[in-house]
């Protein structure tokens, strides 16, 4: 039995294999560097920081009359090719939006107090607003069998208009 059990393992090491599958990466203009693979958790992250226009979407869930709570903001870069996005190897997924996880960073950069109490007054789930932001501590990771891209909103370099609050952008948006 000894014997079976070793030329089983000779002669099929693909069964076991610890080999880790390599991600490859997009070709992207923007200004971040590898910085570390950690293949335990999933988790590849980039130094360096990057300006981009974008749409900032907040998702407001109301808690009660008086109090809301942030539970997503993402940006949708207008141009995604700034970021590198995993194009090949374990859960490779194309770049659609970076949820941004300093949440009161990005809504104190983005909207007075004023202003952000009359937008969560309306009861709209999402509210968004096109700018041009500096985002740094770019990352990606697996969690529950999907790839996401992070990173946090360093600095705000302009707005524009306030984007239409609907459920048309939905699918993009949210998720």
């Amino acid at each position: 039995m000894k014997v079976f059990i070793f030329l089983l393992f000779i002669l099929s090491p693909n069964v076991f294999s610890t080999e880790v599958k390599e991600e490859m990466f997009s070709s992207f203009s923007g200004d971040f560097k590898l910085a570390s693979v950690n293949h335990s958790y999933n988790v590849i992250s980039f130094s360096g920081t990057q300006v981009a226009r974008g749409e900032v979407v907040f998702e407001v869930v109301t808690i009660d009359d008086d109090e809301n709570e942030i539970i997503k903001v993402n940006f949708i870069p207008d141009e995604p090719s700034l970021f590198p996005y995993v194009s090949a190897g374990f859960y490779a997924k194309k770049l659609f939006k970076i949820s941004l996880i300093n949440h009161s960073k990005a809504r104190e950069l983005l909207f007075s107090d004023e202003e952000w109490k009359k937008l969560i007054s309306t009861g709209e789930a999402y509210i968004s607003k096109n700018v041009e932001i500096e985002i740094h501590n770019y990352a990606t990771s697996v969690e529950c069998d999907t790839r996401h891209y992070y990173a946090e909103i360093l600095n705000l370099k302009s707005t524009t208009q306030l984007v239409q609050k609907t459920t048309e952008r939905k699918e993009l948006w949210g998720g």
